[in-house]
């Protein structure tokens, strides 16, 4: 392939922008495109979920030719109790986005790592370039964004395994958290994929980005050899790292004047409890279909827009993060994420889809916090003096 000039060129083949190249293919098909990944697969190696109630029904109708396994139900563990919620979970493998994307694209996705992005082209290392009207960076969590918002972590590692024997899971356990904490929040997500194969991950809601991947790895396997599985195959394995924000402004992830337009991460469009972005990069597919003049002046605006308005939106959700990562301390953060499922479901599919409403805000904050409400009270201004500086670089599955 040599030199191409098209109308739209996605930087990054990562979950963001290939839900707008889903959506720019499926809605506007007068619309030349090609989405530019550096790896040799879409989405890379991931696993990506949502709720039901987390996007909209013509956003169920897109996503699910991509979507690789679907129940009606979830359930949590935690010391003292176990609750089922009868909200439906969905989950998209790299493998079925990649596929999927590739059916569809064709020779529109386009393999070579960019060596330079602009507002109206693509270099490529290998001198291929890319002119295009719209340029659209989504190549995930921007580098110094962490110097200028206090940031945790939740980190984890996945195997996904087939048993010799039924695993006898029926639904996705989002948090098992009858597990030893090691001075995090940590507990497991398992993903019933079929009756013999299972992604089980380690999870930790973390002050630091560190990952000691073979350490994590022996405890999964103890993990599974308590639940009394027999691994018949490793299928693969993942790992990852998202940002979970405390405080900050959205200044960091705004595109200037003279630069290309940025989706996903990169341009804050991320759930700052959870650190998962697919809803958001669902808006921002929405938004970008809808307009007129695809240009990456038009695009830049939209996406910056509906950043700045999640991100001031989303203030009680940082609020929440700093109760939990400055507020409690070693065992008491599981005690607040236990107090949380003990809600109504309501309650807590709006939190998810970032719709918590006035009540649910008052009603998630009512009663005996689960520690001193002196350590409470300096965390909840942002603007408070304390400091919480961590270092590393958020990585994908958002």
């Amino acid at each position: 392939m040599g030199d191409l000039d098209v109308d739209v060129a996605l930087v990054g083949g990562g979950l963001a922008n290939g839900i707008i190249a889903r959506w720019l293919t499926e809605m506007r098909p007068d619309v030349s495109l090609v989405l530019v990944e550096a790896g040799d697969r879409l989405g890379g190696n991931h696993t990506w979920s949502f709720h039901g109630t987390d996007v909209d029904a013509e956003a169920h109708r897109l996503l699910a030719p991509m979507v690789s396994a679907s129940w009606p139900a979830q359930e949590v563990r935690f010391p003292g109790f176990r609750r089922e919620l009868s909200t439906s979970y969905h989950s998209i493998g790299s493998d079925r986005f990649h596929d999927h994307l590739m059916m569809e694209l064709g020779d529109k996705a386009v393999f070579g790592k960019a060596a330079n992005v602009g507002p109206d082209a693509v270099g490529l290392d290998d001198g291929r370039r890319i002119t295009a009207r719209c340029v659209i960076d989504g190549r995930g969590w921007l580098g110094g964004a962490a110097d200028q918002v206090a940031v945790a972590y939740q980190k984890f590692v996945g195997l996904e395994i087939e048993t010799s024997e039924p695993h006898g899971i029926r639904q996705p356990v989002l948090m098992d958290a009858l597990v030893e904490q090691f001075g995090d929040f940590r507990f497991f997500y398992l993903l019933p994929l079929t009756s013999t194969r299972i992604l089980v991950e380690d999870t930790y809601y973390s002050d630091d980005a560190t990952l000691a991947s073979p350490d994590v790895v022996s405890r999964i396997h103890d993990y599974i050899e308590a639940q009394g599985w027999r691994v018949s195959s490793l299928v693969r394995q993942e790992q990852g790292v998202l940002p979970i924000v405390l405080a900050g402004p959205i200044t960091p992830f705004q595109a200037h004047d003279g630069e290309p337009a940025r989706a996903g991460v990169r341009a804050g469009l991320f759930h700052p409890l959870t650190g998962y972005s697919l809803a958001d990069a669902v808006r921002l597919a929405a938004r970008i279909t809808a307009l007129d003049a695809l240009t990456t002046a038009s695009v830049r605006t939209l996406s910056n827009s509906l950043a700045a308005e999640l991100w001031e939106a989303r203030s009680y959700y940082r609020m929440l993060n700093r109760l939990l990562f400055v507020g409690a301390k070693g065992e008491e953060r599981r005690a607040v994420m236990a107090r949380f499922y003990t809600l109504s479901q309501g309650i807590v599919e709006r939190l998810y889809s970032g719709q918590t409403t006035a009540l649910d805000k008052m009603r998630i904050l009512t009663g005996k916090p689960p520690f001193p409400i002196r350590r409470a009270l300096p965390v909840l201004p942002a603007s408070a003096g304390w400091a919480h500086a961590t270092s590393g670089t958020p990585q994908a599955k958002v």
